[in-house]
């Protein structure tokens, strides 16, 4: 049990982060009082903060991009950028429906001028994934609810009206 400096109160050891500075290898507030101090730090202060990361994300692009798409990959589909790149690999990196290399070519971010990469397209009520599509036909298929009626029906309208 520990007393945290801020808010006074007797916490278990687990409540308080690991330092090295200290004897007892703990800080000498609590996670809740580190938080809210930080929350409020980047309320008062958001110029510092924000300027802070945007020369870390300058200076370290790639390792930040890198670590990005790790978590972003985790979080959002449960894969690893390894598990990723072998889907592309077996995929020879070409969309799963067009066949095609991803072309669209990134303009909003620090890779501006890259071609994204392809799209992770899963199934958004079991979270399983199926195969990697480009961003036009990912589109394309979620804005059809992914509904084989309606692919049907949209394909049957091509059809109708092709060479017209």
């Amino acid at each position: 049990m520990k007393q945290c400096t801020k808010c006074k109160l007797t916490k278990p050891l687990e409540e308080f982060s690991k330092t090295k500075k200290s004897s007892d290898g703990k800080r000498s507030r609590c996670r809740v009082c580190i938080n809210a101090d930080e929350r409020q730090r980047r309320i008062n202060y958001p110029e510092v903060v924000n300027g802070y990361w945007r020369k870390y994300r300058a200076k370290h692009r790639e390792l930040v991009s890198k670590h990005g798409r790790r978590y972003n990959l985790r979080t959002k589909f449960g894969i690893s950028p390894e598990v990723y790149d072998g889907m592309a690999m077996r995929q020879e990196n070409v969309c799963m429906i067009c066949k095609q290399p991803e072309t669209n070519v990134e303009t909003r971010t620090a890779n501006n001028g890259k071609i994204y990469r392809l799209c992770v397209d899963h199934n958004h009520d079991t979270n399983t994934i199926r195969d990697l599509l480009c961003r036009n036909c990912n589109s394309i298929f979620a804005n059809l609810n992914e509904d084989p009626n309606l692919i049907k029906s949209f394909l049957l309208y091509a059809e109708k009206w092709a060479g017209r």
